[in-house]
């Protein structure tokens, strides 16, 4: 279990994956998500089991977000270069009530400390589409630096779109937590 001041992050089991599934196919969502989910096979084809049945927590695992004892969303890692200990992180709120108030950045900040403190992370990183503005905010507050912008790297409804680059480094989430 992972507490955050106003979020509480659990490992998603199998059973949950439909929500999420739902979640991804929200149209509050769909617009600022990587994944085109449409079907269940889809999202399953991409998403590995272990993210899901913790086999292989060495690769990534999928966390559900919660608040007030409900499901509002998930946040997953994925272990993109062990040598290195570089960490790619995805995050939704799935709940609309709990968008714009701080509980996405409270998972990621509660979800740093998870990975720098107990997988020995030394760099988070994340990437968005540009007109997401809501995510890099939060990102922002979790002290995500902007690294760069990858032009028109994906196709979304019907557009090309951008996608920023963010990180955080393990000193730099150390010092921001001192200050907390």
């Amino acid at each position: 279990m992972i507490e955050g001041s106003k979020t509480r992050l659990r490992p998603m089991t199998p059973e949950e994956i439909p929500l999420f599934h739902r979640w991804v196919n929200d149209p509050g969502v769909r617009p600022y998500w990587y994944g085109r989910y449409m079907t269940m096979e889809a999202l399953l084809e991409d998403w590995k089991p272990y993210y899901f049945d913790g086999t292989k927590p060495e690769k990534g695992r999928c966390f559900i977000v919660e608040a007030d004892g409900f499901p509002i969303g998930m946040i997953a890692y994925h272990m993109r270069d062990r040598v290195a200990r570089r960490v790619e992180i995805d995050v939704l709120i799935g709940g609309e009530r709990y968008r714009d108030r701080g509980y996405g950045t409270d998972a990621i900040r509660a979800f740093l400390g998870y990975l720098f403190n107990e997988l020995h992370a030394h760099r988070v990183e994340l990437g968005t589409y540009i007109h997401n503005l809501r995510a890099i905010c939060a990102y922002e507050k979790a002290g995500f630096v902007r690294e760069g912008v990858l032009r028109e790297a994906d196709w979304v409804e019907g557009r090309f779109v951008d996608c920023v680059v963010m990180s955080i480094l393990e000193d730099e989430f150390q010092a921001q937590e001192c200050l907390i």
